[in-house]
């Protein structure tokens, strides 16, 4: 497990002392990989990035899970750079405003939780900070309007089709039907009727189903309002160690196009049966009846193998960049896939951004190039 430290400075030393040698000082922000804690983590022990092993106090580091994305409610909020109440509020973040949460942890004998904001600072808040966290959910209808009012009355955003990844906030009342707040992970906000039919992300959905994105498309850079992310599972060049999943965002264009050209040549391979068996007098309706043979298997392969030719056509346009990270694409059997379910959440998640096209392999709740919200947290896991 990765760490950050959250005070300005900590010693590290060789045993868990406070009259033990220091090895090392760090500063804020410096990460580090923890190991064994010593009784109500008084003390952890730590591996620097240079290898050596040493201990610091347990209230200068907060565990670096991925963090989750909300919406300020209730009022603006203070965000200090530093867990200290003698300092004065660094950044004020108006009420509606997105930003992340992520841990919390404790300093003068306070809670404190890590906030970061869109423009990458990082900080803290008093407490638990009154933000309500996006619940990344998939339209479960054929169709959802947004509007920019909590109203019927309301100007049509825009309309997201069944399939698409939409994030609900906090309930706005109107009368005495409260609409939802809605956003869409390129930041495109509005509301929702109460009675929409969503389904909650799991790890199961996430890995399985090809989920509908607003972006663009990495095969042919098309942006689209209904871009794929097909899932690839990536090893290492080296010891061929499954390490997790990259998505890459794919539209069904490329996938159509892709499936025209296979049966224009299952067709002209059956033309050239025909002609070959014409020639050779071998027997011309056995010939003849290969064409809607061919073109029924080719049908039942493309309803079964949807999944399998996304994630082709993601290979082909993700791989050379992958590559140079010193992992690959590998295929997976389906018992192996099974077993996957159990251990998602622990593997590293990547993601080549839809809006942007950038490869991420850091956790980050949005794009810090685009600002794109990503729904899942990605990113290596210890």
């Amino acid at each position: 497990m990765e760490a950050n430290i959250v005070t300005e400075h900590a010693l590290v030393r060789e045993r868990p002392d406070g009259a033990s040698p220091v090895v090392a000082e760090l500063r804020h922000g410096d990460r580090v990989r923890l190991g064994e804690a010593t009784f109500r983590r008084a003390w952890i022990e730590v591996r620097l990035a240079d290898g050596r092993i040493g201990h610091i106090r347990g209230e200068t580091t907060a565990r670096t899970e991925p963090m989750s994305q909300a919406i300020v409610v209730g009022g603006p909020m203070s965000v200090r750079l530093l867990r200290d109440l003698g300092t004065p509020a660094d950044v004020v973040v108006p009420e509606g405003h997105i930003l992340a949460t992520g841990e919390s942890s404790n300093a003068q004998y306070m809670s404190w939780t890590e906030i970061t904001l869109p423009d990458g600072v990082h900080g803290y808040v008093e407490g638990e900070p009154h933000a309500q966290r996006i619940a990344w959910s998939q339209v479960a209808q054929r169709s959802v309007t947004i509007r920019n009012a909590p109203n019927l009355s309301g100007a049509e955003v825009t309309t997201v089709p069944g399939g698409s990844i939409i994030g609900i906030g906090p309930v706005a009342n109107f009368a005495q039907h409260p609409w939802l707040r809605a956003i869409l992970p390129d930041r495109t906000e509005g509301f929702v009727p109460p009675d929409t039919n969503i389904t909650r992300l799991d790890a199961a959905i996430r890995l399985r189903r090809l989920l509908t994105f607003p972006g663009r498309c990495m095969s042919c850079h098309r942006s689209i309002p209904n871009v794929r992310m097909a899932n690839m599972h990536l090893t290492e060049k080296a010891g061929r160690r499954f390490i997790g999943d990259c998505f890459v965002p794919v539209c069904n264009i490329c996938v159509g196009q892709r499936l025209s050209r296979n049966i224009v040549a299952l067709f002209a391979a059956g033309a050239a049966t025909v002609v070959a068996t014409a020639l050779t007098g071998y027997d011309l309706l056995g010939a003849i009846g290969f064409v809607p043979f061919g073109f029924y298997s080719m049908n039942a392969a493309h309803k079964g193998a949807t999944v399998t030719r996304y994630r082709r056509i993601a290979e082909r346009a993700a791989g050379p960049e992958l590559s140079g990270h010193g992992v690959e694409v590998a295929d997976l059997s389906y018992e192996q896939e099974t077993d996957l379910d159990e251990i998602w959440y622990g593997l590293s998640k990547w993601i080549v951004c839809p809006g942007c096209l950038k490869l991420h392999t850091q956790q980050a709740p949005w794009c810090p190039h685009c600002q794109y919200l990503f729904p899942w947290r990605f990113g290596p896991r210890a």
